[in-house]
């Protein structure tokens, strides 16, 4: 599909592979975008009951790109999503200023109603870890970790964290978004973050095995049984995201966070 998402089928399954190892799996190129053309097809496609999001490398997701974060620092976000910077070829369309911003794409990879299993293979942080969150299934190898990193840069979350973390999480989700640790597989099974784990050679069979007793169901059945299960986190999510891009849109404007940022894009350079 592209360089940095490939696209296949085993069987009622469309398996998302995000090809960015060599920075990170995160979000930059095309990844956004190509993600949403990849839901597009799935949400289409009778024949597809599922899908499996899967990472080559080490690293699930890292999210936003340091090379990108370090090109924008200074530069307003509405600007950022209404332009190319971090918009159009590598996200969505370029649009006016608005009050969603980047949750304009949690909403539209939230609007495929069909089961998204993601199988975590590494370290997932920041973007990544609200990518992940947005799927409905979590199968993690006994290698992956999980933070959030946001309050690091002096940020707050996105991509719906604010709402989608405490639906699931038996332990405090503002300890974990402020608090700065990094869970590992075991402990975010434990505090409701992973549904399972298991080894890292058993961890694409045992996601796509997840995937595909889903997807065998009536596509009718499918669909509204997501949309059912999801609706008490989808009912909320769009106030969440518009409160989450005001309040990201403050603090992108603190010299606190371009300093933070600067440091990041430095130390990924070394």
């Amino acid at each position: 599909m592209s360089d940095d998402l490939s696209v296949e089928r085993e069987g009622r399954v469309a398996v998302w592979t995000i090809t960015r190892a060599h920075r990170h799996n995160s979000f930059g190129g095309t990844l956004l975008a190509d993600i949403l053309v990849a839901a597009d097809t799935a949400a289409t496609d009778p024949g597809i009951g599922a899908v499996v999001t899967r990472a080559e490398g080490p690293t699930w997701c890292v999210g936003g790109d340091a090379a990108d974060l370090g090109a924008v620092a200074g530069i307003s976000l509405d600007d950022c999503w209404a332009g190319t910077e971090l918009g159009g070829d590598k996200g969505l369309e370029p649009v006016p200023a608005d009050d969603l911003g980047a949750g304009r794409w949690a909403l539209k990879l939230r609007e495929l109603a069909k089961p998204l299993v993601a199988a975590v293979n590494g370290p997932v942080g920041g973007g990544g870890l609200g990518l992940a969150m947005l799927h409905d299934i979590r199968v993690a190898s006994t290698s992956a970790t999980f933070g959030a990193g946001f309050a690091n840069l002096g940020l707050g979350p996105e991509l719906g964290l604010s709402v989608t973390l405490p639906a699931v999480m038996k332990t405090s989700a503002l300890e974990f978004l402020l608090g700065g640790e990094v869970l590992t597989a075991q402990r975010a099974a434990d505090a409701g973050i992973v549904d399972r784990v298991v080894s890292p050679e058993d961890l694409d069979g045992a996601a796509l095995a997840t995937a595909q007793r889903l997807a065998a169901r009536p596509i009718g059945a499918i669909e509204s049984t997501t949309r059912l299960v999801r609706a008490p986190v989808d009912s909320i999510l769009r106030e969440a995201l518009t409160a989450e891009w005001a309040a990201q849109r403050v603090l992108w404007e603190s010299p606190d966070v371009t300093t933070a940022v600067n440091r990041l894009v430095a130390r990924v350079k070394r």
